[in-house]
C-alpha cells in the first residue's frame, strides 16, 4: 500500500510518545497544536488520496476548543473526531447514523478503550498503550 492510499489518524497530544510508537504499525501522525491540526485536516481533505479517517485530541485541548474545532471542520469531512480531556467526559463526533450530518456521542472510559481497540488492534486482544493512558488515568 502506498502512502497516498493509506487512511490516516491525526493526533494532537500533550504526550505524543505513545502515539509515536503506534505510528510504527499504523498511519498515525502526531501534531502538537490544534490550529495546525485544523489546517492539516483541511489540506488532507482537499487533496486527493489523503484519507483522514480520524482525528484524536488526547488531553491537548479543553471542551470549548473542541467545540470550536468541530465548527471548523471542512464541510463533508466524514472522519471521526475523538476528544479525551484531562478530566471529565470524553466525546466522539462522527457522521450521523443517517449520514446527513454529524452526531456527538458521550463516551465513558470503557467506551474510549473499546473504540481505540477497535480501530487500532486488528484482531489482537490487548489495547495499545495510548488507550491505556486514558483509561488508567482515572
Amino acid at each position: 500500500m502506498s502512502t497516498l492510499d493509506r487512511k490516516f489518524t491525526l493526533v494532537c497530544a500533550n504526550d505524543p510518545e505513545p502515539w509515536n510508537r503506534l505510528s510504527l504499525t499504523h498511519a498515525v501522525i502526531t501534531i502538537r497544536n490544534a490550529a495546525v491540526m485544523i489546517a492539516a485536516v483541511d489540506q488532507g481533505f482537499h487533496e486527493g488520496g489523503k484519507d483522514i479517517q480520524r482525528v484524536v485530541f488526547d488531553r491537548s485541548i479543553d471542551a470549548a476548543e473542541f467545540l470550536s474545532v468541530l465548527t471548523q471542520l471542512p464541510y463533508g469531512f466524514r472522519g471521526d473526531v475523538l476528544f479525551t480531556p484531562e478530566e471529565g467526559q470524553a466525546f466522539l463526533s462522527a457522521v450521523s447514523p443517517r449520514g446527513d450530518g454529524r452526531a456527538l456521542f458521550s463516551l465513558s472510559k470503557e467506551d474510549v478503550n473499546f473504540y481505540l481497540e477497535a480501530v487500532f488492534e486488528e484482531g489482537e486482544q490487548r489495547p495499545h498503550e495510548a488507550a491505556h493512558r486514558f483509561i488508567d488515568a482515572a
